[in-house]
């Protein structure tokens, strides 16, 4: 199963894959990897959670990723390519997560697109998720991989054919010098401003929705609590982050202080009363206070 994942790291989508050497490189449909900023597969040998998808069609919908393993098991290709309507198949994906859900049906026809991408119509169920899964004859082999279902219509449903994955794995090898692979991120990494862009979109999104809503007093009550435990919050948060910045020079300047008072008068003075403090009509002289005077006058 291959899940992807947006820049804010929330899952967008999901398929499936198939792979096609034991090297690792997986066979699914384009359009699952589309808009995915990472991507994760999930099989039988582990999860993998770095991707490179290594070349894709968007005209054929199909693509191929590397992961790094060399113990995968490849899917055996059909020798015959011969699939006619009214032949019975097997197809196996993940419908909506459902892991190796499998389903079976019959070939309705063989269409061809205004692009020359060859079709395989059937009514196998397909539904999403489904999309990358394997088309199975009854002997077990590829002959095509599932990718669309017709909604206005009943039990209308496509595979890509396997003459157009050779074509695409033929293009794949004489491009091989050239093709430049795409590295996703890590399943699941996050860019920290889509994240911010994600929430403030929610809350507008709520915001908005209890405005129209047929409750707008009680809405904006709430607004007004809302906007005032957020101004509390800033202030507070603010104020904190000042002080904490400010510390270090407040302290400086403590210090700074101590020492000019330490400079000017040589020691801290002492609250000492001179002896004669109770001969002189009970007035209070400090000894310290008194030797300075004195200096001064000298």
């Amino acid at each position: 199963m291959i899940v992807t994942y947006d820049a804010t790291g929330s899952a967008t989508g999901q398929g499936s894959g198939v792979f096609v050497n034991k090297n690792g490189l997986v066979l699914t449909n384009a359009h699952v990897l589309e808009d995915a900023y990472s991507a994760e597969v999930i099989s039988d040998l582990g999860t993998f959670d770095r991707i490179t998808i290594v070349y894709r069609d968007q005209t054929r919908d199909l693509a191929l990723i590397q992961l790094k393993t060399d113990q995968a098991s490849p899917i055996s290709f059909a020798s015959d390519p011969n699939y006619r309507p009214g032949d019975r198949v097997i197809a196996i994906g993940n419908p909506l997560g459902l892991e190796k859900t499998v389903s079976d049906g019959l070939i309705s026809g063989i269409r061809l697109t205004n692009d020359g991408v060859e079709l395989i119509q059937t009514t196998v169920p397909i539904s999403p998720g489904s999309s990358g899964g394997v088309l199975l004859n009854t002997s077990g082999e590829l002959i095509g991989i599932t990718s669309s279902t017709f909604k206005a219509g009943q039990n209308i449903n496509f595979a890509i054919s396997l003459r157009t994955i050779l074509a695409f794995l033929s293009d794949y090898k004489n491009q091989l010098a050239t093709a430049t692979p795409e590295q996703l991120k890590p399943a699941r990494e996050s860019v920290w401003y889509h994240v911010l862009l994600k929430w403030v979109g929610a809350i507008s999104q709520f915001i908005i929705g209890m405005i129209f809503s047929d409750r707008f007093y009680y809405t904006f009550l709430l607004l007004v609590f809302l906007l005032i435990s957020a101004c509390y919050i800033v202030y507070w948060s603010l104020r904190g982050l000042w002080l904490l910045l400010t510390y270090p020079f407040r302290k400086a300047k403590e210090y700074r202080a101590a020492n000019t008072y330490e400079y000017a008068f040589g020691s801290t003075p002492s609250r000492t009363l001179s002896s004669d403090a109770s001969a002189s009509g009970g007035k209070e002289r400090f000894a310290d206070d008194e030797d300075i005077l004195e200096d001064e006058q000298k």
